[in-house]
């Protein structure tokens, strides 16, 4: 009996080790359960996370092609305003450039030419010349240019003391008014100045009040004395008034004047004792860019009259063609070096 109580023990013993190990095991399963659910948590969650990505990226693949679209709306509206403008500018330019041919081909066939003389005694031939052949001063200068509206002015002027018969002028006149001026030279006469030089500075202020309008101005001096002053004439000329024009009037300033109103300014020069005097005046469009003086020195006669304003016209037409262009020219008014427009202008006209 003894024997079986301690078989008993053995076996109780057996038992109680295997529900050890089944406790230990029934753990470790529970454990593996564990990990098995967390694993299968994770893959839950990867997919999850796969799948937010993907929404991620077709957002942004949305948006980009969003982005895409409103990108080539942006460049098609820049397009058109950058066409559309240069459109406009083109227009712009076109039409500046359309209006400046209109305005340079007005101006072109346009000359105003203005004869200012002394009418006093010594230059009776020059007054005669002028009375007979103002006809032919209109038809010649027309030759020029055919299609230049020619208007013609006349200025004469005397001296200090000749009184109402200081100045006559007549002012600006086409073909169509040519009767007028005609009748205004008629009426004069050469008289007055009694001592050598004269005022011209009175002829000079009544040419610059002339209606001068034409892209091609041209004032041409007759005249065989200088201007009121020691100045003008280095003390060589008999002058009464030897401090300069007693009316105050400057004449450099009046050339000056002349000068910034583009009126190219040609002195047919008929005595020595001017010479002085056109220099000083020479010297007033040195700097200029747009007007000239210039010095007529082969001598003035009745018969050379009109081809010396036939010639100055020419020249000064081409002389304002040069200036519209751009180009600058010297204003020396002696002789036709270079620069001069005599040898650049030879095929304008």
């Amino acid at each position: 009996m003894l024997g079986g109580w301690d078989s008993m023990d053995d076996d109780r013993d057996t038992v109680a080790q295997l529900e050890a190990e089944q406790e230990k095991y029934a753990a470790q399963l529970a454990g593996l359960r564990r990990d098995e659910q967390a694993a299968a948590s994770a893959q839950a969650v990867v997919p999850a996370a796969g799948s937010l990505v993907t929404a991620d990226k077709a957002a942004l693949a949305k948006d980009n092609a969003r982005l895409k679209e409103q990108l080539a709306a942006l460049s098609s509206a820049s397009a058109h305003r950058s066409t559309a403008s240069s459109i406009t500018r083109s227009s712009v330019k076109t039409s500046g450039m359309r209006f400046v041919i209109r305005d340079l081909e007005t101006r072109e066939k346009g000359v105003d030419i203005c004869i200012m003389m002394d009418g006093t005694g010594s230059m009776g031939w020059c007054l005669s010349a002028c009375k007979t052949k103002a006809n032919e001063i209109m038809a010649a200068a027309g030759t020029v240019h055919p299609e230049a509206v020619t208007r013609v002015a006349c200025v004469i002027y005397r001296d200090i003391d000749d009184g109402p018969k200081l100045t006559e002028v007549s002012d600006f006149v086409t073909k169509q008014g040519l009767d007028a001026m005609t009748s205004f030279l008629s009426g004069l006469h050469a008289t007055g100045g009694a001592d050598e030089c004269e005022s011209i500075a009175s002829g000079l202020k009544a040419a610059l009040k002339l209606s001068w309008r034409s892209s091609t101005k041209l004032l041409i001096h007759f005249g065989d004395a200088p201007a009121h002053g020691t100045m003008y004439h280095n003390g060589r000329s008999g002058d009464s008034h030897p401090g300069g024009d007693p009316t105050g009037l400057v004449p450099e300033k009046l050339v000056k004047q002349l000068c910034s109103n583009r009126v190219n300014y040609y002195f047919a020069q008929i005595s020595t004792t001017t010479i002085h005097m056109t220099n000083l005046f020479a010297e007033e469009y040195t700097h200029s860019q747009n007007a000239v003086f210039k010095v007529l020195d082969r001598g003035a006669t009745a018969s050379t009259f009109i081809p010396m304003v036939v010639d100055s016209v020419r020249d000064s037409m081409r002389r304002s063609a040069f200036f519209a262009s751009g180009k600058t020219a010297s204003s020396s008014g002696r002789g036709a070096g270079k620069g001069d427009p005599r040898t650049i202008f030879h095929s304008v006209l």
